[in-house]
């Protein structure tokens, strides 16, 4: 008998540790359970400030695109003019008007100063030397410039360094770039000096009004060159 008691003790130890490993085991299990689900909501926290993030930054960016088109639509017609063709002024061009440049042909029979830029900023220069002769023939007969010699036109506009796309100006806008270039050409062009300053000078003062800039904002323009 008092075997059989020993047996049922040892018996029992045994199943009380087997509980105690199962209670533990549930208990592990359970704790490695609430931590993947702690680290499952830290992640998907973490996404989602991602995302809002990128939100901000995008509405930031559109912002500033939004302000600088804004600034550019702010611009006066005097500041629009003047910032173009302070853009389009290069070093060839002022050479140009103070009659420094090399004209002496290079290797290939090219003169210097001339032709000396990239394709695509030659079609620029074309286009604006087509909105400058547009205006160019509506104003000849009223400043008596017939016998106007304008490869020296030419020759300035092919000058200009225009790295950017040619602007969309109204017409008032390029009428005034057309008699800026008369202007700055009377600089090397004795002839078209005498036409616009002594025949015709009223006349043309009266033009330049007429574009909506006035007298002295037109001479900053022109100074651009010079």
């Amino acid at each position: 008998e008092e075997d059989e008691e020993e047996e049922e003790d040892d018996d029992s130890e045994e199943g009380s540790e087997s509980t105690h490993r199962g209670v533990e085991g549930q208990t592990v299990n359970r704790t490695a359970l609430q931590e993947q689900i702690k680290m499952n909501r830290f992640v998907e926290s973490m996404s989602l400030a991602s995302v809002g993030t990128s939100k901000t930054k995008n509405k930031t960016v559109n912002r500033s695109k939004k302000a600088s088109q804004s600034s550019l639509g702010q611009l006066s017609p005097f500041q629009i003019l003047w910032q173009n063709l302070n853009h389009w002024c290069s070093t060839v061009t002022r050479a140009v008007v103070k009659g420094t440049e090399d004209t002496e042909p290079d290797e290939n029979g090219v003169p210097l100063g001339c032709l000396r830029f990239p394709a695509e900023m030659v079609h620029k220069q074309r286009l604006i030397a087509q909105h400058v002769a547009k205006h160019l023939d509506l104003i000849k007969p009223t400043l008596g410039l017939a016998f106007l010699r304008e490869q020296n036109l030419s020759r300035l506009i092919s000058s200009f360094e225009v790295l950017h796309p040619v602007p969309s100006l109204k017409a008032r806008q390029w009428l005034c770039v057309c008699l800026v270039l008369l202007d700055v050409t009377t600089r090397f062009d004795s002839q078209l000096k005498q036409q616009i300053y002594q025949q015709k000078h009223t006349t043309f003062i009266q033009m330049v009004r007429s574009t909506g800039i006035n007298v002295e904002e037109f001479q900053s323009l022109v100074d651009i060159f010079c």
